[in-house]
């Protein structure tokens, strides 16, 4: 069954005074995303007495998609990009070791192994090291070009070469099972995100569907650099107010972002002593059995 139709946000007329909640968007066309989508959080009382300075304090926010390839994607491809540059470093050691004979030589470094990967083709390489199994060595340095390929960028040609390479290096049967199970597993993250980061359904008329406020990251941004209606876009100024986030929705993302920021890690020591007692205190007492 699919979700009731519904959005956080509430729209503004353009002469309301700025307020905690407010979503401000970036005007200019450039590629920062942590200056995009914008969400005031500055309290409304500082912004009534004028204890901010004329600073707007705001959480970055991104596309659902874009929070899942940068926080997510991105860290498990360098991960698997890094398992399958070892084997094929050890794959290309075992070659070269069954032709020292002829050819004395140094082992490629695992930075080596990784740049012929992308700049060789398997003829070349099969010339270099005739003892080099191409069966297993060729799926593993096409999945480094593909995890390397610039023009892979979105989420979706992201995954497509993540499951290519965890099928090469052995995770899954096929590319076609690797892409099911990390659709599934990726877009469960967004039903259990982290204490630092808040899923968003709508955020205003004109901003679709899907995404996420960031809580770790504030931006500052000069009250008088917002746009509150028509006349004050054509003023020049780099953003402009969509809407408001509506309650309780505000008053959850503020609740989180202060549990983010009050949050006191404690040392390593700590940390063991209390995973020590923990386990002690699972083991049962001989009196008890």
């Amino acid at each position: 069954m699919a979700s009731e139709e519904f959005s956080e946000f509430i729209e503004l007329q353009g002469d309301e005074p700025l307020a905690q909640g407010d979503i401000i968007r970036q005007n200019a066309s450039d590629n920062d995303i942590w200056h995009r989508i914008l969400i005031v959080v500055t309290a409304d009382c500082d912004l009534a007495h004028r204890k901010h300075g004329g600073t707007l304090s705001c959480v970055p926010v991104l596309d659902a998609p874009e929070y899942l390839n940068r926080f997510f994607i991105a860290p498990d491809m360098a991960v698997t990009l890094d398992r399958i540059v070892a084997e094929l470093t050890e794959q290309f050691h075992v070659a070269q070791e069954e032709a020292a004979a002829e050819h004395p030589f140094t082992p490629l470094t695992a930075k080596r192994v990784r740049e012929w990967s992308r700049e060789a083709d398997d003829p070349a390489i099969k010339r270099t090291l005739p003892a080099l199994n191409l069966s297993r060595t060729g799926p593993l340095m096409a999945a480094v070009r593909q995890l390397e390929d610039p023009n892979v960028y979105s989420h979706t040609r992201r995954l497509d070469a993540l499951a290519g390479a965890k099928s090469a290096i052995g995770d899954y049967k096929s590319p076609a099972d690797a892409r099911k199970s990390l659709y599934k597993k990726f877009a469960s993250q967004l039903s259990q995100l982290p204490g630092d980061a808040m899923f968003l359904h709508r955020l205003g008329a004109e901003l679709g569907h899907g995404y996420v406020a960031y809580l770790r990251r504030v931006v500052d941004v000069d009250e008088t650099d917002v746009a509150m209606n028509v006349p004050g876009l054509q003023e020049g100024r780099h953003y402009e107010r969509i809407a408001r986030l509506a309650s309780p929705y505000v008053y959850g993302l503020t609740q989180r972002l202060a549990n983010v920021f009050s949050s006191i890690g404690m040392p390593d020591n700590y940390e063991k002593a209390r995973r020590d007692y923990a386990a002690q205190m699972s083991r049962i007492p001989q009196e008890a059995q």
